[in-house]
């Protein structure tokens, strides 16, 4: 993605990988609800194939969205590490210190702000998780009372 060495093209070029990472984290954590949906519901063998291919889906998602965030990694390693040419920084218009310490200031509460959306939703992955572990623990549990019973 960053075949060019602009920075402002690196910038928008990471901007485009985080977006497509938060969808990729929204779709990880539907399908983990999806998941927990289909725990203890229908027929044990549609259930069983159903929640196959969810955990399918969920390796894929968990996947693309691993690439990304190396590919983020990546272009921010670039863009801070000076790898963008001479050049292409005298494209850049020179800001003054107040502007470049205001716009430092709106960066930081932007990320912010968006790290703490990432941490909530990787809290509420956590608690869906932790949720699947304790209903199948407890269904396991049933069953072995059931057979118990003889039923």
């Amino acid at each position: 993605m960053a075949q060019s060495l602009n920075p402002s093209a690196l910038c928008g070029d990471l901007h485009a990988l985080a977006a497509l990472g938060i969808d990729q984290l929204h779709n990880v954590i539907e399908i983990v609800r999806q998941l927990f949906g289909q725990i203890g519901y229908g027929d044990a063998d549609d259930t069983m194939q159903r929640q196959a291919a969810l955990q399918h889906q969920y390796l894929a998602a968990v996947g693309a969205l691993r690439r990304t965030l190396e590919q983020c990694i990546v272009l921010s390693s670039q863009l801070h590490s000076g790898d963008c040419g001479a050049d292409a920084v005298k494209e850049e218009p020179v800001a003054t210190a107040d502007d470049m310490a205001t716009r430092l200031t709106q960066l930081q509460a932007e990320l912010s702000g968006k790290n703490e959306v990432v941490k909530q939703l990787i809290d509420q992955l956590r608690q869906m998780l932790e949720s699947i572990s304790m209903w199948e623990s407890h269904k396991h549990m049933l069953e072995r009372y059931k057979l118990a019973e003889g039923h």
